[in-house]
């Protein structure tokens, strides 16, 4: 039989382990870096909902949501996705208050946005067609390998016409691509 010292104890034990945990909660813009970096990627995801369910203008989550998207090893990497993140972080941190941008360095959204269209030339130099390097030249526009991707895909474009070698292939290359750096050979 339990007796009220002992039970006192138990009640005081519990209440302080309750306190305790309730205390150590993260909340979920850090609960979810730590998922990311740790790889557990539905939890990571189920974090980011509890952030934006909070609060919708969230520079923070918005920035780990790229990130998250960004991260190697993500089922559902996608610079995209990422992409779209970032500008949605930069636009958001523009806008939020000092208290706010303390959380999220512009500087630290800049260099997400580097590293995404980074990944996203380098997927295209892997595809290495001319539609790959087409969609990274109209989705990243802003890109420091910007001039670098119209570059390749008019290298890649006129090696395909040498392989074909047809007038008509030649034609084409000069009419679809505006600024061929090869044109002058095509002619």
């Amino acid at each position: 039989m339990a007796t009220p010292r002992r039970l006192a104890l138990v009640l005081f034990f519990l209440t302080g382990t309750l306190i305790f945990s309730c205390s150590l909660r993260l909340d979920p813009e850090r609960a979810a870096l730590t998922h990311i970096t740790e790889k557990k990627w539905s939890a990571a995801q189920s974090d980011l909902r509890k952030a934006f369910r909070k609060d919708t203008l969230n520079v923070e989550a918005k920035f780990l949501k790229g990130t998250f998207f960004l991260s190697d090893g993500n089922p559902e990497f996608n610079t995209d996705s990422a992409q779209l993140y970032a500008n949605k972080a930069l636009a958001a941190w523009r806008i939020s208050t000092p208290k706010q941008r303390q959380k999220v360095d512009s500087s630290a959204i800049l260099t997400l946005r580097w590293r995404v269209d980074s990944a996203a030339f380098e997927n295209a130099r892997q595809e290495n067609t001319v539609e790959a390097y087409s969609y990274y030249i109209n989705q990243y526009p802003l890109a420091n390998d910007h001039s670098k991707a119209i570059e390749l895909r008019d290298e890649v474009a006129y090696v395909e016409a040498l392989r074909t070698n047809t007038p008509a292939a030649f034609k084409k290359i000069h009419r679809n691509l505006s600024e061929f750096t090869q044109g002058k050979r095509c002619r």
